[in-house]
């Protein structure tokens, strides 16, 4: 056990720093823990990663068919519009 003595010069202001024996323990349990916060949180981040990837895929898949709804919807309209003028 090893003793630190502190003293800035007054006899009031004499502390003792005790090394404790288990802080080598306690600092390796940390460090576990420590390890799998980090393992989680780029576990997280590679999903969110792989989301914001599929992101631009999904959203052209939807407006290729929003464009594609309009298109049938305005074609229908102007046939049904040319229908009754030649009718």
């Amino acid at each position: 056990m090893s003793d630190l003595v502190i003293d800035n010069g007054s006899s009031l202001a004499r502390n003792t720093w005790v090394v404790d024996p288990n802080q080598e323990k306690r600092v390796d349990i940390q460090l576990a823990a420590y390890e799998e916060v980090c393992n989680s949180y780029h576990a997280i981040d590679d999903f969110r990663t792989k989301l914001l990837g599929i992101l631009p895929i999904a959203s052209l898949g939807l407006a290729s068919f929003f464009a594609a709804a309009f298109t049938l919807h305005y074609f229908c309209l102007r046939y049904a519009a040319l229908s009754a003028v030649i009718i």
